[in-house]
């Protein structure tokens, strides 16, 4: 079950990452070979959830939805710290395709202490094999879905 539901959140970030379109005057190129994390995406995961430490301001427990972090994973495979942020639910939901947006598939958001803390986690992340074109490394940018709670 985890493992199917960490494989859908990660066609769905593939799905978000933005692929051949200018935006705040940079351009993004769509890779022949996505970036892949040393392991495989699973073992992203497991980074991110076996390093993320609760925020003390909200109880946990009770805490359900999801936090979507954009970020580029550059030619070296390091992530740039420069570009990495919570992207806005007012701004995913512009972009999802009409059926993600209906009551089946709303989008709920998490508190800013739990954004604040996956950014911080993905940050300690070992370098990535990055995306290349023809061979060559070249800069991706990935939104990456986080579920907490149910």
């Amino acid at each position: 079950m985890k493992a199917t539901l960490i494989t859908l959140l990660y066609i769905f970030a593939a799905m978000l990452h933005a692929v051949g379109q200018e935006s705040n005057n940079e351009r993004f190129i769509a890779v022949e070979q996505t970036a892949t994390f040393p392991g495989g995406i699973n073992k992203f995961y497991d980074h991110i959830y076996s390093n993320f430490k609760y925020p003390k301001d909200v109880n946990k427990r009770k805490v359900t939805g999801t936090a979507y972090i954009e970020f580029f994973i550059n030619e070296d495979g390091s992530i740039d710290k420069d570009s990495i942020r919570a992207v806005p639910v007012s701004e995913l939901e512009k972009k999802l395709p009409p059926r993600f947006n209906g009551t089946q598939h709303k989008i709920i958001d998490v508190p800013e202490s739990y954004k604040q803390e996956a950014i911080r986690v993905i940050l300690t992340s070992p370098r990535w094999n990055p995306g290349t074109i023809r061979g060559i490394p070249n800069r991706q940018r990935f939104t990456l879905p986080l579920k907490f709670g149910k």
